[in-house]
């Protein structure tokens, strides 16, 4: 019998938010148009927030390389089910506090995002 993904998906989303804490994924808008004669910008989209939930770990020494993953590095893992694609460029936030993004991987079995493991640096 194949494993179901979508299944298992939600299962991970609803583990995650009974165990993890609160965080921010923050989709940055765009400006818009810059109009010089009212000296501002016009059109655009404004930053969309979504709510999640995630884990936090610290990487085991035998992870540290010092240069990849550095001392003060974090794990943070979260549910994919519901997010935008997270990249480095992607903003989370944990307490209100921007966190770095190092590196994002994805956990995709069965082509169905279960995971991301999100490398932040403090």
């Amino acid at each position: 019998m194949a494993l179901n993904w979508n299944n298992l998906q939600s299962t991970v989303d609803k583990v995650m938010k009974s165990q993890g804490f609160s965080v921010v994924i923050r989709v940055e808008g765009s400006e818009g148009t810059w109009d010089p004669e009212s000296m501002s910008y016009t059109g655009g989209d404004p930053d969309v927030d979504h709510s999640t939930f995630g884990i936090k770990e610290n990487y085991s020494s035998r992870e540290i390389d010092g240069t990849i993953i550095q001392q003060n590095d974090a794990k943070l893992i979260i549910p994919a089910k519901g997010l935008p694609v997270i990249t480095t460029a992607t903003k989370i936030l944990i307490s209100g506090t921007e966190q770095n993004i190092i590196n994002v991987s994805i956990v995709d079995p069965g082509n169905v995002a279960l995971l991301y493991e999100i490398q932040l640096r403090n």
